[in-house]
């Protein structure tokens, strides 16, 4: 999976955050291809978790801003999604999982699904909102 301009959202900050996770994802994919070392993997994979979770909390704190209709439904999404890589990265560092499969479905998921179904809708949303008094960059 490679970024594409057919999913930027069109929020500059939103876009950018979802190119560095999925030059994350590629980092990942590429060092579970090479043959790396588990503890090189959960490295990747702890780098890629914390950005995830940090990725949220901004996107909570822009619907906020934007005073986002949706936010509750949103967020239950994002508490479920980390809830759901929280327990792959514990699976993965207590040997209880081969990270192949699950996370290369978990990423696509998060990486196309939840950008196209949520965070499309959130930047619509967000359009309609006066930008320059929030302080957010397009």
């Amino acid at each position: 999976m490679k970024w594409d301009e057919h999913l930027s959202v069109g929020d500059t900050l939103i876009d950018e955050d979802h190119r560095q996770l999925f030059s994350m994802v590629e980092r990942f994919r590429q060092a579970m291809r090479s043959g790396q070392e588990r503890d090189v993997l959960g490295d990747i994979l702890d780098e890629l978790v914390h950005y995830t979770v940090g990725h949220f909390e901004r996107e909570e704190y822009f619907m906020r801003r934007v005073n986002y209709a949706n936010y509750t439904r949103h967020k239950a999404e994002h508490d479920r999604l980390i809830s759901e890589v929280q327990y792959l990265k514990h699976s993965f560092h207590h040997g209880f999982l081969n990270l192949s499969d699950r996370v290369d479905n978990f990423l696509s998921k998060l990486l196309s699904e939840h950008i196209r179904r949520f965070d499309c809708e959130l930047a619509s949303a967000a359009q309609a909102a006066d930008k320059s008094a929030i302080g957010l960059k397009s």
